[in-house]
């Protein structure tokens, strides 16, 4: 051991209280916080004492995690004028899109957490619904005046009108309302292929899904009725719940409870079910996905398509070790642009629409926002709900 010696100068690492400044502008896409409280962490004294195993470099300010006060916003969605041409090439069409909504993955492109490249500046939305206005040469599938949606994410939909190749939209039914035909590329697919592509479920199975009142969910309680499956719906534990726990019962789910209630209550759940819990669908991440996860049987899947939390999904080990579950992520904008699936999407589209029709499957509840009114639209997203926010660029369908 190494002796102390008073009159030489050691290196030491210590906590400093100074004062600094920050600045009060916040950039294109940055906010200003106020920290309020922040907790002292394992990590936090592994950097303090040089086992942090990454790459500390010193002086740095401490924490890792805590919370804030929003100061400043620097706002950075805009509604702008630009221009279009009217003359599709070879193979293009023009399209005017009349309504698109706010899906949680345009505001993780908002926010800077979609996990592809986006370059900015750039026009946002990801599906909607559309009026083909002219068509290119050599275009053979589509006419003027079909109603039509996109066929992958790729093209921006938050705009009166656009130049794009015909092959990237799909023509649909002219009698599907615009809130349906606005929604359809995205929600009522996903909950469709979680059903049909991961377990053989028959008709008396269950099924667990937590955030079960969006979008998603409410696709899922309904197909799950038209055939045959059980469903045990789990919503966040917040204010004004009740609400979405009548609509989840009214579109024909079974068992629908709060995180907390299904938590306290799980062991009793599982001894009133009269068949198997095969498929768990875990859009929450987090705790929640342990919730769905645990109540599995043996050899039971969970499908993870989303992250609401913020938080990567937690999983009993026991369920893998002794339970054998198994654990797969799902995105449909995979499954549409997978080769060899082609035909597997037509009967799926055909399939959503009918059911749409014969009012077997309908759309979340929405509000209705002109573009003038974006930001309060983006907001009430944000805050999220059981309503969808749909925002609304022409009125001619």
């Amino acid at each position: 051991m190494g002796v102390f010696n008073p009159t030489k100068r050691h290196p030491i690492k210590v906590l400093k209280l100074v004062e600094s400044t920050v600045s009060d502008n916040p950039g294109v896409g940055e906010i200003l916080i106020r920290w309020i409280a922040s907790p002292i962490n394992p990590i936090d004294l592994g950097k303090i004492n040089g086992h942090f195993p990454g790459d500390v470099k010193l002086p740095c300010i401490g924490g890792s995690e805590g919370v804030g006060l929003v100061e400043k916003v620097r706002h950075f969605i805009h509604l702008v004028e630009s221009t279009v041409s009217d003359n599709p090439g070879v193979g293009e069409i023009l399209i005017r899109w009349i309504a698109s909504p706010i899906n949680p993955i345009d505001l993780g492109k908002i926010n800077g957490h979609f996990p592809g490249d986006v370059k900015l500046p750039c026009i946002g939305g990801s599906e909607g619904v559309g009026l083909v206005e002219k068509i290119g040469s050599g275009v053979k599938s589509l006419v003027v005046g079909d109603h039509v949606i996109p066929f992958t994410i790729k093209h921006p939909t938050w705009t009166n009108y656009a130049i794009i190749n015909a092959d990237d939209v799909r023509a649909i039914d002219k009698r599907l309302k615009i809130e349906f035909a606005a929604t359809l590329l995205i929600n009522p697919p996903t909950a469709y292929c979680m059903l049909k592509e991961f377990v053989h479920l028959e008709p008396g199975d269950y099924i667990i899904q937590n955030c079960a009142n969006s979008a998603v969910g409410q696709c899922v309680v309904q197909l799950a009725k038209e055939w045959g499956f059980k469903t045990i719906n789990l919503v966040r534990d917040r204010a004004e719940i009740n609400h979405a726990m009548k609509m989840l019962e009214n579109l024909g789910a079974d068992l629908v409870l709060t995180e907390t209630q299904f938590e306290k209550k799980q062991k009793d759940v599982a001894k009133t079910l009269h068949g198997p819990v095969k498929l768990a669908l875990n859009s929450a991440g987090g705790h929640s996905a342990l919730l769905v996860s645990s109540a599995l049987d043996r050899g039971g899947t969970v499908v993870t398509y989303g992250e609401m939390s913020g938080k990567n999904p937690e999983f009993l080990t026991s369920s893998f070790i002794f339970k054998n579950i198994r654990a797969v992520g799902f995105a449909i904008t995979d499954f549409l642009q997978q080769p060899g699936n082609e035909a597997k999407c037509d009967e799926m589209f055909r399939q959503l629409q009918e059911l749409n029709m014969n009012k077997r499957l309908m759309p979340p509840e929405m509000d209705k926002w002109r573009v003038q009114d974006f930001s309060k639209a983006i907001t009430r997203a944000v805050e999220g709900g059981s309503l969808k926010q749909l925002l609304i660029f022409d009125t001619a369908l």
